[in-house]
């Protein structure tokens, strides 16, 4: 398997953990957690999960320059925090189904900037593999088209800052896996988006309500399959392909969110959604070929 083939295989692996948020995210929301309070709680766990973790079988990869953290922390805040953050409020404003329409247009803020920061040659192939990728998403939410997308003021805003943000998770973490291990470059922007939350909203910390058992559950599975896993397979991922690659075979989450949510919460399954679900694949599949 190429370098490129594995890493389309990574942030595939990537997408499918992530595609578990929403069904994660809805259950959650039951539990009073907020989007604030969901991205702060989510880094903390996250962090002192892989902190512990590499503090026992690979202590030198905490270790970092000075002149590299200023990268780290707008990674960890742009990256990270905001990123998680958008997607939270995405998700609580729109239908689940209108947040992934919004939120898969990010490879086509991708292609431009990648273009122009990276000098990244944007062949025929990658362009149709992009507009497939929208395409998929625009028919997994049409339903047959009976009725238009429900959308709100706030909630459009939200949806086409978390595609925003995720394109800049894209170019950023391209740019800091240059100098450091897929861990390492996850383990820092982690603690700046903790820091940061600490900052902007200390009381997600301070005032963290009585929770369940499930609850805590929820937290734990949130902080480990959706962040700490799916993370450090998209980063380990981006480092062996092309950004707008990469950000092309994100949009398998989609895929994956609908069919977790119709396994898990018994939300429906149609002829629309699995059509669309296959022209995102064959999205994925045109760029693979490619690699």
């Amino acid at each position: 398997m190429t370098p490129a083939a594995r890493g389309s295989c990574l942030v595939a692996a990537a997408a499918v953990c992530w595609g578990a948020q929403p069904t994660l995210t809805k259950l959650l929301f039951v539990q009073r957690l907020g989007p604030v309070e969901l991205s702060a709680l989510r880094a903390v766990i996250a962090l002192a999960l892989l902190a512990g973790l590499l503090a026992a079988a690979a202590p030198k990869r905490l270790l970092v320059a000075r002149t590299d953290l200023p990268l780290l922390a707008l990674f960890g805040v742009a990256g990270m925090a905001l990123v998680n953050w958008a997607y939270f409020v995405n998700i609580r404003h729109n239908t689940v189904a209108t947040a992934v329409l919004l939120a898969q247009t990010a490879p086509v803020i991708v292609a431009p900037l990648s273009a122009v920061l990276f000098r990244e040659r944007i062949g025929r192939r990658v362009r149709a593999a992009c507009a497939l990728s929208v395409l998929g998403a625009l028919v997994m939410v049409s339903g047959g088209g009976a009725g238009p997308l429900a959308l709100n003021v706030t909630g459009l805003a939200a949806g086409l800052f978390c595609a925003l943000a995720y394109a800049v998770y894209t170019l950023l973490g391209k740019r800091v896996l240059v100098r450091h291990d897929a861990s390492t470059v996850l383990v820092y922007a982690l603690l700046f988006a903790t820091l940061f939350w600490g900052v902007v909203a200390p009381r997600a910390y301070r005032d963290v309500p009585d929770l369940t058992r499930d609850a805590w559950a929820g937290l734990l599975a949130l902080s480990t399959v959706s962040t700490l896993v799916p993370f450090a397979l998209s980063l380990r991922g981006m480092s062996l392909l092309a950004p707008t690659r990469a950000a092309i075979m994100l949009t398998l989450e989609p895929v994956a969110a609908i069919v977790i949510a119709w396994l898990a919460l018994g939300e429906p399954l149609g002829p629309f959604e699995a059509a669309g679900g296959a022209l995102v694949v064959g999205a994925a599949l045109l760029v693979q070929r490619q690699a």
